[in-house]
């Protein structure tokens, strides 16, 4: 029976850089260990496992299946031991109240940076420990209390318990590689979008996200044409880029996008899109309620239009 020590835990960090590196050398060269040291420590963890996680390669080294189904657990306790990094350098500081904030990877780049900053003004012995999220995991992740607040595409929530604000609502712009027949159009009409190929973001990652953006389409009678879903909005936009199809993303991405992307106005677009504040009230949390309340008394469409 395999036994949890600590050589364990280090070895599924060398595990991991094999496995992303495809190399011992590269991998015991991110890891700053010898190359010996490191095929002892792979050989070491595959015979408490029981079972081999590389196929040995003439070049290089390529996950067994069992590899592959144990990569992203290993890459999750990695990233739990990241954020308690993070969370115990904080609690070095006198007097603060740690927060553990998931957010999506849009809301991390502009919701977040602003949110600390306005904490920082108004709140600094409360700090922020953010990890990336999707939005279908935010209800599971607060209800289990993996995290204190989350902020991600939610218009509605399952359990009562859960908690929720607005925080903007976003209309769809169009997004074409360079070069595309409509990239010189602005604005685009719905039905210049008929017989188009899409590529969307996949439903699992945020089903409300999904649905509400089918929904705005079938509202101006267009059926999409999915070929292909993305994981995330940048994986959408590197498809895009890349002549995959075109896809239709929340407005404040035309801030960041590279020069072989072009967005569009789609003529008569709503609001489909809702970025919320998610928290679950089955727990009491004092510093929690103070940030919620805080952001409640903010112009957050004024907010919206600086971030």
């Amino acid at each position: 029976m395999l036994r949890m020590n600590h050589r364990i835990i280090r070895q599924f960090f060398l595990f991991a850089a094999v496995a992303e590196t495809g190399s011992i050398s590269r991998a015991a060269e991110r890891m700053h260990i010898f190359q010996p040291v490191l095929t002892t420590q792979i050989r070491d963890l595959e015979d408490q496992l029981g079972y081999a996680l590389f196929e040995r390669l003439p070049r290089g080294m390529k996950l067994s299946p069992r590899g592959q189904a144990l990569l992203p657990k290993v890459k999750d306790l990695i990233a739990h031991a990241e954020l308690l990094g993070k969370e115990a350098c904080v609690l070095a500081e006198e007097n603060r109240t740690i927060l553990s904030v998931g957010a999506i990877h849009d809301a991390m780049l502009h919701w977040c940076p602003w949110i600390r900053r306005r904490l920082l003004e108004l709140r600094p012995d409360i700090s922020l420990v953010i990890k990336e999220i999707s939005s279908a995991e935010m209800e599971p992740m607060l209800l289990e209390q993996e995290i204190d607040l989350a902020i991600g595409f939610c218009d509605r929530t399952s359990d009562p318990a859960v908690g929720r604000f607005t925080l903007v609502t976003e209309r769809p712009v169009l997004i074409v590689p360079l070069g595309h027949p409509l990239a010189g159009e602005d604005p685009v009409a719905w039905e210049d979008l008929e017989g188009e190929q899409f590529v969307f973001i996949h439903r699992d990652r945020t089903p409300q996200y999904f649905d509400a953006l089918i929904g705005e389409c079938r509202a101006h009678g267009l059926a999409p044409a999915v070929i292909q879903c993305a994981g995330s909005p940048y994986e959408q936009i590197a498809n895009v880029a890349c002549g995959q199809g075109i896809g239709l993303l929340p407005e404040t991405f035309r801030s960041h996008l590279p020069k072989s992307v072009v967005a569009k106005t789609v003529e008569g677009s709503a609001p489909c899109w809702t970025l919320s504040l998610v928290w679950s009230e089955k727990t009491e949390n004092p510093a929690r309620d103070d940030v919620v309340g805080i952001l409640r008394q903010m112009d957050l469409p004024a907010c919206a239009q600086r971030i």
